[in-house]
């Protein structure tokens, strides 16, 4: 399990390392420890927030995590963080902090927020090997090089769906007087002024005239 240690210097130190691969998901485990107290303020009660930007796109991420029940070695605050394909989706560094935030209102009805921020990190997110460079080995029999050689096209087609998916259009939005297609809610491909088409559509008819047919 790939551990970090929140310091009481507010540093974050990884004292397990793990070889996490690009696009991995839900195999390996990101372990978050602090202390149960800083300068006397118990966190149990505080939100845990996790910001990450992504080595490539620089697409900024945050997440609230989840405070397990038990104290860990009854003396750490224990976060468990599944590595899924929005945390492996690109290789490289990927560049991380916690805060811990806070509101508590006196008898006179003040509100105070208390925010503790760390430093940042770093985890290294190891790029995957084309599926295929997969050769299979001499030694093995007929049947496990066509077996190895099989999985590793399967893997491939694989990669190739996902990728397919998260560039699909899946949906049309309307908005400014222009269509836009989407995918997985973000835009894909050039906008359509339908201003702009209307006018395309009048010049190239015979008679300057658009006619519009229902059914």
């Amino acid at each position: 399990m790939y551990t970090i240690l929140v310091k009481d210097d507010n540093s974050l130190l990884a004292t397990v390392k793990e070889r996490i691969m690009q696009r991995s998901k839900l195999v390996d485990t990101l372990q978050f420890l602090c202390p149960q107290t800083y300068n006397g303020l118990d966190l149990s009660d505080y939100t845990c927030l996790l910001e990450y930007v992504l080595p490539n796109s620089r697409k900024y991420v945050s997440e609230v995590l989840e405070l397990s029940e038990d104290l860990y070695e009854d003396e750490y605050l224990q976060y468990l963080v599944p590595f899924d394909t929005k945390l492996t989706s690109e290789n490289g560094d990927v560049e991380l902090q916690l805060s811990f935030l806070d509101n508590k209102m006196d008898s006179s009805g003040e509100v105070t927020s208390y925010v503790r921020k760390t430093s940042t990190t770093t985890i290294t997110i190891v790029p995957i090997s084309a599926w295929s460079d997969i050769i299979p080995d001499d030694a093995l029999n007929a049947i496990d090089q066509r077996i190895i050689k099989t999985d590793a096209q399967i893997q491939a087609l694989n990669e190739i769906a996902d990728e397919l998916d998260k560039n699909k259009a899946d949906n049309i939005k309307l908005s400014d007087n222009s269509l836009q297609l989407t995918s997985n809610g973000e835009e894909i491909g050039n906008k359509i002024n339908l201003g702009s088409l209307e006018d395309s559509l009048i010049e190239n008819s015979k008679d300057g005239t658009l006619k519009v047919v229902t059914f």
